[in-house]
């Protein structure tokens, strides 16, 4: 099976960023690279924090993850412009977002790919991902909050061909 190199990070909050490790709040992963000549970046976040986690939060960090989803792409619309190759978003990214909206320093993951298009590899990765950081064991399984504990996400790709 063939397997690409790819790189991510986590996306979190942190309420107090002198003690990142304390109240720490998960929100996704963001997956960037290239395949067969395209570049690639995907995320999984969550569309939406639990009421305990909402409650531990002061007003303008209510109002910045009101939804965190479309915080992340805000963001990573931001860094877009700037951005020149595979690896500068997560780069940008991880170098201003230090403090309490938090992405960390990129990671290299191998994702097997084979005969699937990037698109449906990323997808398995990020969800796969998404769920050791958010600390459940079966992301793809989501079932209404009501019933189990496990945040909603959503996920989001998009891709740019590289110049030859």
């Amino acid at each position: 099976m063939t397997v690409r190199k790819f790189r991510f990070s986590n996306i979190e909050y942190r309420p107090d960023p002198s003690r990142p490790d304390a109240s720490r709040i998960p929100l996704g992963v963001i997956i960037e690279g290239d395949f067969r000549g395209t570049w690639w970046v995907a995320f999984r976040v969550r569309t939406f924090l639990a009421a305990e986690e909402r409650a531990t939060l002061d007003g303008v960090a209510k109002e910045l993850l009101g939804v965190p989803f479309d915080l992340v792409v805000r963001e990573v619309q931001g860094v877009l412009p700037k951005a020149r190759q595979p690896g500068d978003v997560l780069g940008l990214l991880a170098s201003s977002k230090i403090w309490s909206f938090h992405v960390t320093a990129p990671k290299a993951i191998e994702i097997p790919v084979g005969s699937r298009t990037a698109r449906e590899a990323l997808e398995t990765a990020t969800l796969t991902l998404y769920g050791k950081c958010i600390g459940v064991a079966a992301a793809g399984k989501q079932r209404p909050l009501r019933r189990s504990p496990m945040p909603w996400a959503r996920a989001s790709s998009f891709s740019v061909p590289l110049s030859a």
